[in-house]
């Protein structure tokens, strides 16, 4: 579970269900539930730089990119890794994915 970086006022957690949850973190209610993968959610986070984006990466080896405003929906999914990926993070600036994954491997995104 990790908060906004630019505010408390959001969180995001991954789960074993193969979702994540954004979440307001005041009123303690899920403002969207993001559902794609086809594995259990490793990890996600909010974007520094627009707390309407989210990435989550799986053990089905995706990393997939979020608007999560009213259920908005996967705006793209990464599939170069042949492996589970176990983390995935954006840069300070927003601009650039990172992942690592059980094929021993990080790749840099620019978006």
């Amino acid at each position: 579970a990790r908060f906004a970086p630019m505010t408390d006022d959001f969180l995001i957690t991954a789960s074993k269900d193969m979702t994540a949850m954004f979440w307001d973190s005041r009123s303690e209610k899920v403002i969207s539930t993001l559902a794609g993968h086809h594995e259990a959610v490793m990890d996600a986070c909010i974007s520094p730089t627009n707390p309407n984006n989210a990435l989550t990466c799986s053990m089905d080896g995706t990393v997939r990119l979020w608007d999560v405003r009213a259920n908005a929906g996967c705006t793209s999914v990464l599939k170069d890794h042949i492996g589970c990926v176990w983390s995935a993070c954006f840069d300070s600036e927003g601009t650039s994915i990172l992942t690592a994954s059980h094929d021993s491997t990080s790749l840099i995104y620019d978006q």
